[in-house]
């Protein structure tokens, strides 16, 4: 069981997410962070379907650079929360960028 303290700091930073997405909408860690805080707190659905934007953002930065490593954390995250579907869709792209990231 989540204890109130961790479930409160987690919806404060949730809060906080929010507001540096409305602020920043093409912010894609932010975007992330909101939806790690939102799965957090247990609110999953909206949770993952913010990490995947995050993901597709990220993987837009990640064209001309070819870094992938915050694509691959976001899927991360992805994996963690059960979201497998789009974890693989990250992945898949993320390797046609750069096929020789072992993690990928």
């Amino acid at each position: 069981m989540t204890s109130p303290l961790v479930r409160t700091h987690a919806a404060a930073k949730a809060r906080n997410g929010l507001k540096a997405c409305q602020e920043y909408p093409d912010d894609s860690q932010a975007r992330a962070w909101l939806g790690q805080s939102l799965c957090s707190i247990g609110r999953r659905d909206k949770g993952t379907t913010h990490l995947c934007e995050a993901g597709r953002g990220l993987l837009d930065d990640a064209r001309g650079t070819t870094n992938i490593n915050l694509v691959l954390e976001v899927a991360g995250q992805l994996q963690h929360w059960s979201d497998f579907p789009g974890a693989l869709e990250l992945l898949s792209k993320a390797v046609d960028i750069n096929p020789s990231e072992f993690r990928g």
